[in-house]
């Protein structure tokens, strides 16, 4: 079976996510195919589409939209190295280390102590 990636990156996320349940005519297929699948369809979607995603240029907006795909929260079916890819292309326009080491965000230490949750990230002009 060959399908072609969608543009979309949501698009490839629902598709992603009916492989996984194999979901009408997926459900022919064996785990292992499934698999095999996804990979096909992670590796050419970044070939085709990788540097077409739009990143947000504004940073907050983008130190947001980061997050929530690093957590999964955002496209939730991508494989891992999709997810890897995708955040390198935010690091790649506004510096790497993600929205932590970005300009507009700073830590606020106050906000965990040692062992504890990661710091709370506020934007700089919000004091």
């Amino acid at each position: 079976m060959t399908l072609e990636p969608p543009k979309d990156l949501e698009e490839l996320d629902a598709l992603l996510h009916r492989i996984d349940v194999g979901q009408d005519d997926l459900a022919a297929l064996s785990d292992e195919q499934r698999e095999g699948l996804k990979e096909e369809l992670s590796q050419a979607w970044l070939t085709k589409w990788l540097g077409a995603y739009h990143v947000p240029v504004a940073l907050p907006e983008a130190g947001v939209l980061y997050r929530a795909i690093a957590s999964g929260q955002k496209y939730p079916h991508l494989t891992d190295h999709v997810r890897e890819d995708l955040l390198i292309r935010f690091d790649e326009e506004h510096g790497e280390g993600g929205p932590v080491h970005w300009s507009v965000f700073e830590r606020d230490d106050n906000a965990s102590a040692p062992g504890g949750p990661q710091p709370a990230l506020r934007r700089k002009d919000s004091r």
